[in-house]
């Protein structure tokens, strides 16, 4: 019993010391735990309203990918027209060009058969100028009929 009479007193002495203890420090430990608490909440809510947010974005981001789908076709069939439109341009200015070439062709052959048909009148007359000459050289009566036209021409 000595030893249970020795617990007695420290006993008392720590359960008024805690009591003294709860009772000043019950506000502070209340209000920490209301303001712990009021934190807590507050941090709810803003990962809540992130939530939703992220939730909005994840929606219009999968709205815009679904919409890409549909870009993606309308830009392909824009490119396929251009690209028919571009064909049909480019047969076109082929055959104009085409056009063009041959006609540029037929007047350079007209061009040089002209020419050479005249290269080929030239050479007569030259060779029938020349041949003309000599007759007249050889025969005295061709030289003296020539002679007495081109003093009357000159008269």
């Amino acid at each position: 019993m000595a030893n249970f009479s020795a617990l007695i007193t420290p006993t008392i002495n720590f359960a008024i010391f805690a009591g003294i203890v709860v009772y000043v420090a019950r506000k502070p430990i209340r209000d920490f735990f209301e303001n712990r608490s009021k934190s807590i909440q507050e941090a709810v809510e803003r990962v809540d309203v992130k939530f939703k947010a992220a939730a909005a974005k994840l929606g219009d981001a999968e709205k815009r990918i679904s919409g890409l789908e549909a870009d993606k076709q309308k830009l392909r069939k824009d490119a396929d027209k251009e690209l028919q439109i571009f064909e049909q341009e480019y047969k076109a200015e082929i055959e104009r060009k085409l056009l063009r070439m041959g006609k540029d062709a037929e007047e350079n052959l007209q061009s040089e058969k002209h020419t050479k048909l005249s290269e080929v009148k030239r050479d007569l007359l030259d060779s029938l100028v020349l041949q003309t000459k000599e007759e007249i050289r050889k025969n005295d009566t061709y030289r003296t009929k020539i002679t007495k036209k081109m003093l009357e021409l000159i008269k």
